[in-house]
């Protein structure tokens, strides 16, 4: 079906109980939807729907039984109403969404794009249901969100690709379990809140910006996940407990700002508070994982000072970065930035001879050139000062990285030390 204008009036389609025979061809309509589309399809909707215009603050669209995975509806700008059941199959906005979309379950992607002069989401997305894990809300356009977003689980992923003014709250009994991303700032009106549990992933690329709201970012019970702060953490004059967490924060539990290595531009305002449960924090405490990433390299547990607590972090970030991460929640971003003393931009067997110049002289990084390090101790003094300071389950893992970086040395003298230590540690 092709309507060539506008449709002024209201536009039916119908189905049968029988799946295949449910609406599934293409309908396209040129201009603006100033009426009613109604898809009262007892199947979920398998065709296409195209709306070259905009659904006008007059019009709306309505599926009965929801978006089948075979089915697609692109939009032009929505100021009026969508209303859905489960959505299956893609949803494409392309101008911006000024208007109200409500729908049951999210388990296909719905876009939402703009131009540069248009907001992106101005109006409302409401989920009475879940984002599924294979759902994901992609709010693309360059105004990013200034309006709306709720949903009741959040398994999948929300994405904002620029600043949040406005709020994403997740208010249902599992919570979040997937991932909120924010490319840009939380800022102005901005906020996320998760009534109670965050054991996911809250991302914020840019800088939680001085909100004008209570809190800009809110948990109502325990926080086993991450928030992720990649820039500044700003407070408004008039509010200071700019994170708040009802619960507790268990392990895995971490809340870091300059998440991706320490940069100077990025600060943690010294009136910003991260508030968990009764206890206020106001910068790097990482007794409870609590982070703002320091500026010293080899500082591998982050507590701003190299010394034989990091051996165990080191060893196992050159190992298996996956390991660091489980040991390190909240560090990951920063692991290549600390483990990286000899400035080659890896973090791997390279970095241990500058590491051990570091712990055994207790001093942040970078290390000085291999002509002003000194001696450094004895083959077995180092050997013996590793196996102290090792977890008994890392040992294997030492012995491993002292093995792998002999053949990394440079000169035969250094490569018969790191032999004498392997063998040592072996003997």
């Amino acid at each position: 079906m092709h309507v060539v204008g506008s449709l002024l009036g209201s536009l039916e389609l119908t189905g049968t109980t029988v799946e295949d025979r449910a609406p599934q061809g293409l309908v396209q309509i040129d201009q603006d939807v100033v009426g009613e589309v109604n898809v009262h399809c007892t199947g979920a909707y398998r065709g296409r729907l195209v709306v070259s215009g905009v659904v006008t603050s007059s019009g709306s669209i309505g599926f009965w039984f929801g978006l089948a995975p075979a089915g697609q509806v692109d939009l032009g700008a929505v100021e009026g109403s969508v209303e859905l059941a489960n959505i299956d199959g893609p949803v494409n906005i392309w101008h911006g969404l000024n208007g109200v979309l409500t729908a049951s379950t999210l388990a296909a992607e719905l876009h939402i794009d703009g131009y540069s002069s248009w907001e992106g989401l101005n109006g409302s997305v409401t989920l009475r249901g879940d984002i599924e894990p294979s759902g994901l809300l992609d709010i693309v356009a360059p105004g990013g969100l200034t309006g709306s977003v709720a949903v009741d689980d959040l398994l999948g992923t929300v994405h904002v690709a620029a600043d949040a003014s406005g709020g994403v709250h997740i208010g249902g009994l599992v919570e979040l379990l997937g991932i909120v991303q924010i490319d840009g700032d939380v800022t102005l009106d901005g906020h996320v809140s998760v009534g109670t549990y965050l054991q996911g992933r809250l991302e914020v690329r840019g800088n939680v910006d001085k909100t004008t709201v209570n809190h800009a970012i809110s948990v109502g019970q325990d926080l086993t996940g991450q928030i992720r702060v990649y820039g500044s953490l700003e407070a408004d004059p008039n509010e200071d407990d700019v994170i708040q967490i009802r619960g507790t924060m268990p392990f895995p539990g971490a809340f870091t700002v300059d998440f991706d290595g320490f940069d100077e531009n990025d600060d943690w305002d010294s009136r910003a508070y991260v508030v968990i449960g009764h206890d206020r924090y106001n910068g790097n405490s990482p007794a409870v994982r609590v982070y703002r990433v320091t500026s010293c390299l080899g500082d591998m547990d982050n507590d701003a000072s190299v010394g034989f607590s990091d051996i165990n972090p080191f060893v196992a970030a050159v190992s298996d970065p996956a390991q660091y991460a489980a040991m390190k929640p909240g560090l990951e971003g920063s692991m290549v930035y600390h483990c990286d003393v000899n400035e080659d931009g890896t973090c791997d067997f390279g970095d241990i001879n500058c590491f051990v110049y570091l712990v055994t002289h207790q001093i942040c990084g970078p290390c000085p050139g291999e002509d002003d390090r000194g001696e450094p101790p004895s083959p077995q003094e180092l050997a013996a000062q590793l196996a102290d300071n090792v977890w008994p389950e890392l040992y294997d893992d030492l012995v491993w990285v002292v093995g792998q970086a002999i053949d990394w040395q440079k000169t035969q003298e250094l490569r018969e030390y790191w032999t004498a230590v392997y063998n040592a540690l072996t003997e």
